[in-house]
């Protein structure tokens, strides 16, 4: 329920016709993941495979040139830093405070309203029509995530935080 892949279905559903060069992947797995794939096949999805649990989910992220979050809440979502780093174009709805803190609107990714399933379809397309603005916040996904989350500037800023506290 938190996940809710089911929008990213409909969400898909919603583009799929007009990119048929372009395929959904959902990697993972779960106990509602025998649900989703009823409900693809209920919306008569095209263009879409479940590969289910990865050892190896970086193999997807460098494939993939888009990321799909659909999430109703978060703590820190790891999962967009990880598409970032990767240079996927992370999409997630506006559902938990850390979003802003990861993706720079329109620069680094999009943020949709919350349970705005169109407004997502709508952005996700245009996107996908638009291989220079892909290219474009590929490279600003990608060194965003460098810049704002290696190591060296995570450790630097707990050392700072442990010092104030000492």
């Amino acid at each position: 329920q938190q996940k809710r892949i089911s929008s990213v279905l409909w969400i898909w559903k919603q583009v799929y016709g007009r990119h048929p060069d372009w395929k959904l992947v959902l990697v993972g797995d779960g106990p509602d993941w025998n649900r989703y794939k009823c409900l693809a096949k209920k919306l008569e999805l095209m263009n879409y495979e479940f590969v289910g649990a990865s050892s190896c989910p970086q193999d997807y992220y460098k494939r993939a040139k888009i990321f799909l979050m659909t999430s109703i809440w978060e703590g820190f979502c790891m999962t967009l830093i990880e598409a970032q780093h990767y240079g996927c174009v992370p999409m997630a709805y506006d559902s938990f405070s850390a979003i802003k803190d990861i993706i720079e609107n329109g620069v680094t990714g999009y943020i949709i309203p919350l349970h705005d399933r169109n407004g997502y379809a709508k952005r996700l397309s245009d996107l996908m029509s638009d291989d220079t603005k892909v290219g474009e916040m590929s490279r600003n996904a990608l060194l965003a995530s460098n810049l704002k989350f290696n190591i060296g500037n995570i450790a630097a800023q707990w050392n700072s935080l442990f010092r104030s506290l000492v």
